[in-house]
């Protein structure tokens, strides 16, 4: 995911919204996130523009549609099952 931001003090924020959306995409498509590889986060500020750009990676495995909607991640082939609070949107 790439992006523009223009208050610096908002970065942790964002950044940790960014990862549950892009886990809740990822998920939507049949992955299960890895949680043994931690997401990678960059920041370039732009002072032409006065803005922060920033590109965010977050890594997971394709799992299928159905499972990753039981599998809450994946640490190495290792997966974590969802308990029944848990679930997205629950």
């Amino acid at each position: 995911m790439k992006g523009t931001y223009y208050d610096e003090a908002n970065t942790d924020r964002l950044k940790d919204e960014y990862i549950l959306l892009l886990n809740r995409q990822m998920r939507d498509n049949g992955y299960a996130p890895r949680v043994d590889i931690d997401p990678d986060f960059t920041l370039e500020y732009d002072s032409v523009n006065n803005e922060w750009k920033f590109q965010l990676s977050v890594y997971g495995v394709f799992v299928g549609k159905k499972k990753a909607k039981e599998v809450s991640s994946l640490y190495g082939y290792r997966p974590s099952y969802m308990e029944v609070s848990d679930e997205i949107g629950a």
